[in-house]
């Protein structure tokens, strides 16, 4: 089955061009056979309509109903209707956003308990990224989307937890996540208990051998569908975990990275840039175009300024 697309590509020999006179990327219309290489699922994104309002954030705390931290400044985050954050199967994932006047990426890290259906609830720095403040409330159309996060999967063990009580908390994943589960000494698997505000729970603990805490196998599923498999993952309280294992993005997200943050000529790609594979993984950053290593295959740039990203053939 073919795709077509827009995109932005760039061709490696074309580095100096692109240094001189970034603002000149060509916009390129690509047609291309889908492979085997992503995540299977159906290319049809679901689109929601409801209606955009805002809110002061959380930005510098994790006081939202999801406990996701966010840094201070940062205010690329909202709080999801009741009824889709259901019971806080959304927390960590992100949407894309369209209202009268722009568009924007967002991470999903509150819950809005009197927002209907389709409704969400912007930090207000974002809200006049697509709006303008004094509207108060308007009509926007929003998807689900990756969240373009470097780096695995982090986790986070509650301090107090112990061999009788389990409490964990999951973050910087690609998609929502819909499943956690542990693996028995039999080497089965269990599903941890979700709670309403974004952690996973076991009262009796799921520690087999109540002498020590850990170390345990956790596989994680996505709303994908996909499942990776998270080994021998020590217990240190309160800290987060880095995994070093992430989703993969699906084909269909894979082909349209850079289509969904297709800068204009106002837009500035400004350094330092992240380099990440097709499907998600973090490669390392670099302060100018030349510094970034001749690869064999294809790559995604993002500018960690600006947040815009383009695709290196």
């Amino acid at each position: 089955m073919s795709v077509i697309f827009s995109i932005f590509v760039v061709n490696r020999i074309a580095h100096t061009f692109y240094n001189i006179n970034m603002r000149k990327i060509l916009l390129f219309i690509l047609s291309l056979t889908t492979t085997s290489l992503y995540a299977k699922t159906s290319c049809d994104t679901t689109w929601f309509t409801g209606e955009g309002t805002q809110y002061g954030g959380i930005a510098g705390t994790n006081g939202g109903n999801c406990g996701i931290f966010v840094d201070e400044g940062d205010f690329y985050h909202c709080a999801m209707n009741h009824e889709q954050y259901d019971g806080s199967m959304t927390c960590g994932a992100c949407v894309h956003v369209i209202g009268p006047i722009g568009e924007i990426d967002l991470k999903i890290v509150d819950r809005c308990p009197e927002c209907k259906h389709g409704d969400i609830d912007l930090s207000t720095d974002a809200f006049t990224k697509i709006a303008k403040l004094e509207d108060g409330r308007v009509p926007i159309k929003w998807c689900f989307i990756p969240c373009r996060k470097s780096g695995g999967i982090r986790v986070k063990y509650e301090p107090g937890m112990s061999q009788f009580y389990f409490k964990m908390a999951i973050y910087d994943h690609l998609y929502a996540i819909d499943m956690l589960e542990y693996q028995k000494k039999d080497g089965s698997w269990e599903e941890i208990k979700r709670t309403d505000y974004n952690y996973f729970v076991e009262n009796a603990g799921i520690d087999e051998d109540k002498s020590k805490i850990g170390p345990y196998t956790f596989r994680i599923t996505a709303s994908t569908g996909e499942s990776v498999i998270i080994k021998d993952v020590e217990y240190k309280e309160g800290e987060e975990v880095e995994t070093g294992v992430q989703f993969s993005l699906t084909e269909c997200d894979a082909n349209n990275t850079a289509a969904k943050n297709i800068p204009s000529q106002k837009e500035d790609f400004l350094p330092p840039f992240q380099i990440f594979s097709i499907d998600g993984k973090y490669i390392g950053e670099y302060e100018t175009m030349d510094d970034i290593p001749s690869l064999s295959k294809t790559i995604i740039i993002r500018s960690k300024t600006s947040g815009i990203k383009y695709i290196l053939q």
